[in-house]
């Protein structure tokens, strides 16, 4: 990083800003694909029902789905099938 910053969670926070975009597992590919183009983002978090962290869909996570259901996965899959869990935590120190 520029100017012998550390490279941190605090530091990435500091540019990105701390708002986390959701989605619950029950929630089609299609409106997955619709909130991650609306977001200009790879990845959302998803949210279990006590609105907990459960895992994380990306990009990589819908080809996997299109690769394995074709066309009908944009409609008739859930983000629940596809979704990488668990993920790791860190806290604003981390580096």
């Amino acid at each position: 990083m520029e100017g012998g910053d550390s490279m941190t969670v605090k530091t990435i926070l500091s540019r990105k800003g701390r708002n986390v975009v959701t989605i619950e597992p029950s929630a089609t590919l299609q409106a997955a694909i619709a909130t991650l183009v609306e977001h200009r983002i790879g990845a959302v978090v998803v949210l279990g029902a006590d609105r907990r962290v459960i895992g994380l869909l990306s990009e990589r996570d819908v080809v996997r789905a299109f690769a394995a259901f074709g066309a009908d996965a944009w409609c008739e899959t859930t983000v629940a099938c596809f979704f990488d869990a668990p993920i790791a935590g860190a806290t604003v120190a981390s580096p």
